[in-house]
C-alpha cells in the first residue's frame, strides 16, 4: 500500500511527513520565522534544511523522501549472495561501535576505495618518491646535494616508507597513517644493567625528517597534495645521556695499532674536533704548517660555514709524520664503508666499545675539562656554548686530570718539534 505524503499538521508546531519513526519533520522555528526540514539519521546522518516558505519545504522534503524510497526499493534487487554478504559486514560494522550505533556499510566502502583505489602515476606515491629521488640525484650532480644526504634520502624513503605506501595515492595518507608508521621504528630493551630503554627514537627522527621533506617536494612540483600531513604529526622528546667518551688508554691503544692510512682520519677528530664526515673531506692543501691551522672551507663542512681548527701540538706533530711530499690530497683516501669495517675490526680485535661519534665526543668533552666552554665551541663548530654545557661539561669534571695526557698522546715532550714553514 502506497504512503500517504501529504503533511500531517500537529498542535506542538511539528508537521510530521511522512507519519512513521524515521519520518520528515518539518519545523517552524519561532526565532528566524523558517521552516526547517528535519530528515531524521536514517541517511547516516542528522540532515536538517531551512526554507523561507512552507510549500518549499514541503517540495523538498517530498523529493528527498522519494530518493530515500527509490533506494530503498533497490535493495529488493539485491541476490541472496549480495544480501548474504551485507548480512556479514553488518556483523563486521557492529565491531566498530559509534555512539548507540556503529559504523555504516558506506563507511566501511568508503574506507576501502581511499586505501585501495588504483590511481594514476601522477598521484601514486611509490612513483612520486621515485621522482623525488631523481631530482635529488640531479641536484647532487649539480653539488648542490652532498652524497651523504642524496645516501640519507634513498635510505628512509626507499625502503620502509615506499613499502608501506608506495601503492597509496599520496593525498590518501594522513598525519595518523604515518605516526603509526613511525612509531613502529620505536620499541623498547632492557640495557646492560636491566633498565628499559626506548630504542629507535632517533630513527624515528630521522625518518620524519626525510618524509617530510618529500611531501614538500611534492607540493612545491604537483598539484596532488592540497595539505601536508606532517604538521600534525606528533614528535617525541628524545632523552639523552651525557655522551661517552674513550678513555686515554684506549684512544693510545687504537692509534698505536690503527693501519698508518686511518691516523690521520682519527687524529683529527679527536684532536682538531672535526665531525667525521669532515674529516673524510679535508684535504693537506687547507693545512697551514705556519700558523698550526687547518682552514676549512664551507664545501666541507656540516653547515657549510667555513671554520679553523687550530692543530694543538700533538695533532700538528700527528699530520707532519704523515704529510706527503706534494702537501696535497686528502687526509684519508679511502671510502667511508671501508673506513667503518677497519675501525670496527680494530674495537674489536682489542676489545674496545664502539662509541657513537666518539672521537669528536672526546675531544669536545676532554677539551671543556682543559680549556673551557667558549674555547671548545669555537674549535668544535658548535652554535652556540649552551650546547657545550649541556652535553659536555657535567662529564668532563670527572676528567681533568686525564685531559692533559689527553693532548699529549703521540707527542714526545722530550723532542722540540719542528715544523715546515708554509
Amino acid at each position: 500500500m502506497k504512503r500517504k505524503l501529504t503533511a500531517t499538521f500537529k498542535d506542538d508546531g511539528y508537521i510530521i511527513h511522512p507519519v512513521q519513526p524515521d519520518g520528515f519533520r518539518i519545523r517552524l522555528q519561532s526565532g528566524t520565522k523558517k521552516y526547517q526540514v528535519d530528515c531524521g539519521r536514517s541517511s547516516g546522518r542528522h540532515i536538517r534544511e531551512p526554507f523561507e516558505t512552507i510549500a518549499e519545504a514541503r517540495q523538498w522534503a517530498n523529493e528527498k523522501y522519494k530518493e530515500r524510497d527509490r533506494i530503498g526499493k533497490q535493495a529488493f534487487t539485491l541476490t541472496d549472495t549480495e544480501k548474504l554478504d551485507a548480512s556479514r559486514a553488518m556483523e563486521i560494522a557492529k565491531k566498530f561501535p559509534r555512539g548507540k550505533s556503529h559504523v555504516t556499510l558506506r563507511e566501511m566502502a568508503l574506507f576501502f576505495e581511499v586505501h585501495h583505489r588504483t590511481t594514476d602515476h601522477t598521484r601514486k606515491t611509490g612513483e612520486l618518491i621515485t621522482q623525488y629521488l631523481g631530482a635529488q640525484e640531479k641536484r647532487f650532480q649539480l653539488g648542490e646535494l652532498r652524497e651523504t644526504s642524496l645516501s640519507s634520502c634513498r635510505q628512509f624513503l626507499s625502503k620502509g616508507f615506499k613499502d608501506t605506501f608506495g601503492e597509496r595515492a599520496i593525498d590518501t595518507i594522513t598525519h595518523k597513517d604515518i605516526d603509526a608508521f613511525l612509531d613502529a621504528l620505536v620499541f623498547v630493551k632492557e640495557d646492560k644493567h636491566g633498565q628499559s630503554v626506548k630504542v629507535g627514537v632517533a630513527n624515528r627522527k630521522s625518518h620524519k625528517t626525510y618524509i617530510g621533506g618529500f611531501f614538500k617536494w611534492v607540493q612545491k612540483h604537483h598539484d596532488v597534495l592540497p595539505i601536508s600531513p606532517m604538521p600534525k604529526t606528533r614528535s617525541i622528546r628524545q632523552e639523552k645521556d651525557d655522551p661517552d667518551v674513550y678513555s686515554v688508554a684506549e684512544v693510545k691503544t687504537m692509534l698505536k695499532n690503527t693501519p698508518k692510512e686511518l691516523v690521520p682520519y682519527m687524529a683529527v677528530q679527536l684532536f682538531g674536533g672535526a665531525r667525521a664526515t669532515e674529516a673524510t673531506r679535508i684535504r693537506y692543501e687547507y693545512i697551514s704548517w705556519r700558523t698550526n691551522e687547518i682552514k676549512l672551507p664551507k664545501e666541507a663542512t656540516k653547515g657549510r660555514r667555513g671554520r679553523i681548527l687550530h692543530m694543538k701540538p700533538n695533532l700538528a706533530k700527528i699530520l707532519a709524520e704523515h704529510r706527503p711530499d706534494t702537501d696535497k690530497g686528502l687526509l684519508c683516501n679511502m671510502p667511508v664503508k671501508t673506513i667503518e669495517k677497519r675501525l670496527r675490526e680494530l674495537r674489536e680485535a682489542h676489545g674496545i666499545r664502539n662509541i657513537h661519534s666518539g672521537f669528536r665526543h672526546g675531544f669536545c668533552t676532554y677539551s671543556v675539562a682543559k680549556f673551557g666552554v667558549e674555547k671548545t665551541m669555537m674549535e668544535s663548530g658548535h652554535k652556540s656554548s649552551q650546547l657545550i654545557v649541556d652535553h659536555y661539561l657535567s662529564p668532563s669534571l670527572n676528567l681533568k686530570e686525564d685531559a692533559e695526557e689527553y693532548f699529549n698522546i703521540g707527542l714526545d715532550k722530550e723532542k722540540v718539534v719542528q715544523f715546515k714553514d708554509g
